[in-house]
């Protein structure tokens, strides 16, 4: 997504292989033409080691001991050093504190000056993927289907879950923007790597299949219909 090349001609087909400096992302391009550039991202896939900071003045990929949906000190046989992962909720405070920092935002972390220069924030969230450990909060207002709901049921309520929760933090960035006066004048580009089968096509996960459920995302078209009909969008 950041360089405009399929895999196969970046040499980089799986998580954990490394994007060669070579690849011109981007990042490098906004940089280059006077755009202030950051990155929070949530999980170690995106760690600064595989290349994917190319281009970004700050890259925060540093979350030692913050909660984390995985458990583990290892990953693609690279050993971690602190948490795999971060929850949405640090990932917008992170963002909304070099937002400040820099300027564009008032808050006690802000300058005096208020920044000239436009930006560009990569603000990654995790929560969204398996497995599926929604915060108590946003569970509550997803519960299973059914008197007795199956193992495939309650995933299914987690899930939504947890994209009910990363909705709120996204909704959390574009409100500080909003309350500043600069959201109008803001760029928002919402995408994702996945989705998940949950069983539409007997595969629960992603990764191998390429139905619309894994591809088109952060919004199939049948799902879109479903909250269309619902009435949560218009």
């Amino acid at each position: 997504m950041f360089t405009g090349r399929l895999p196969r001609s970046l040499g980089v087909l799986k998580n954990g292989q490394v994007l060669a400096t070579s690849a011109v992302t981007l990042t490098e391009i906004l940089r280059d033409h006077g755009y202030h550039t950051a990155a929070i991202v949530s999980s170690f896939v995106l760690n600064r080691r595989f290349g994917t900071a190319q281009g970004f003045d700050s890259y925060d990929d540093d979350f030692p001991e913050t909660p984390c949906k995985l458990v583990g000190k290892s990953w693609e046989r690279f050993d971690l050093e602190g948490s795999f992962c971060r929850r949405g909720n640090l990932t917008t405070d992170a963002a909304v504190t070099w937002l400040e920092k820099m300027g564009y935002l008032h808050g006690t972390a802000a300058p005096s000056k208020k920044a000239t220069q436009p930006f560009f924030v990569w603000a990654h969230y995790f929560d969204p993927h398996y497995p599926y450990t929604p915060p108590e909060q946003d569970a509550a207002l997803f519960p299973p289907r059914g008197e007795n709901p199956s193992g495939l049921e309650r995933s299914i309520a987690a899930y939504d879950s947890e994209i009910h929760f990363t909705d709120a933090q996204v909704g959390r960035l574009l409100d500080r923007l909003a309350a500043d006066g600069i959201l109008e004048d803001t760029v928002v580009i919402v995408a994702a790597d996945h989705g998940e089968g949950l069983m539409r096509h007997g595969w629960m996960n992603h990764g191998l299949m390429i139905y619309e459920e894994a591809v088109r995302v952060p919004l199939p078209p049948k799902d879109a219909e479903r909250l269309r009909a619902l009435g949560y969008v218009p």
